[in-house]
């Protein structure tokens, strides 16, 4: 699958939301790679992406380069009042521009490991 950009929207009732992640992918679950500023430079500064300000809007981010991605996932760096988070992720597959009906529920808490919610977990994206 080519990914092409995410979307993100929190849970406005209770004010949560995620407000900055980085993405990691992978094509076959052993090898995974950092999204960068740009594609195949070892020295490209790490992408941390902008998510919602508010809870209740849907935040997009188009990547700055297709991403061949199977799997995804979504490291939470910082969030308002508590960790919640929705996604939907767009590309296509193969030679069709086909958008992704996939929705990803995934975030991972880096070094915030006494966190009480349990999110690490992949997503089979295709």
């Amino acid at each position: 699958m080519m990914l092409t950009g995410i979307a993100t929207q929190g849970h406005h009732s209770n004010n949560e939301c995620v407000s900055k992640y980085r993405l990691e992918y992978s094509v076959d679950g052993a090898a995974w790679f950092t999204y960068t500023q740009s594609f195949g430079n070892p020295g490209n500064k790490i992408v941390e992406l902008a998510a919602n300000t508010d809870c209740s809007s849907v935040f997009k981010n188009k990547f700055l380069y297709e991403v061949n991605a199977r799997l995804l996932k979504i490291v939470v760096k910082d969030w308002h009042s508590a960790i919640c988070l929705r996604v939907q992720v767009f590309g296509y597959k193969g030679e069709l521009n086909l958008m992704l009906k996939y929705v990803a529920v995934l975030a991972l808490l880096g070094h915030f490991l006494d966190f009480s919610y349990n999110l690490c977990q992949l997503i089979r994206l295709g």
